[in-house]
């Protein structure tokens, strides 16, 4: 669950977000629609603190967290909850593909480096690439890529999927495909 109370965001003179509040509860699904510069990647960003508004508050399920004064531990606490697919894959070039997932495991989590790998095979399974775990993303069409980047946050086992614009970057027969993969991760969680 997701509850934002008084989210605010200022860039310069540009007030970004204004005065947002949202409640979003478990299993359900949100889409957040507007014009470019509308702020909705700047929203999504503030929830794992990508982006730190400049006021407000957060909670998730049992985090919660004042914009105007937290702790780097509170911040690692809620970003722990939750987990980013972005809209340009953000894969590491020199890193294979089972590398890409299990990185963040091993990093961020001290997981060991075999069962890292264990989980990142699976996700990398779930998500229909097991067979491209060596090779590097340039081998990689764009909706393999995300598909990869997908597999990557789901690793981490989040309570929350942040999508931010997942398929903005893909040819239109792609697009179908990591869709697809979407909908049955929801499925699965439900």
């Amino acid at each position: 669950m997701i509850e934002m109370t008084h989210i605010n965001k200022t860039f310069k003179a540009h007030r970004v977000l204004k005065n947002i509040n949202l409640e979003v509860q478990t299993g359900e699904i949100v889409a957040i629609i507007g014009p470019s510069g509308a702020g909705k990647s700047t929203l999504l960003r503030s929830i794992n603190l990508l982006e730190k508004p400049d006021s407000g508050s957060i909670r998730i399920d049992d985090i919660e967290l004042n914009f105007a004064h937290f702790s780097k531990k509170e911040m690692f606490r809620l970003r722990q909850k939750s987990a980013m697919v972005f809209q340009n894959f953000n894969l590491f070039v020199n890193k294979n593909i089972l590398e890409n997932v299990s990185e963040a495991l091993i990093v961020v989590k001290k997981m060991p480096k075999s069962e890292a790998n264990d989980r990142a095979m699976a996700q990398l399974g779930a998500v229909g690439l097991a067979q491209k775990a060596k090779a590097y993303p340039y081998e990689l069409s764009g909706g393999q890529q995300q598909r990869v980047a997908i597999a990557r946050a789901l690793s981490l086992d989040p309570s929350i999927m942040l999508f931010d614009e997942p398929t903005s970057a893909l040819d239109v027969e792609l697009i179908a495909e990591v869709l697809e993969v979407i909908k049955r991760i929801h499925n699965q969680t439900m």
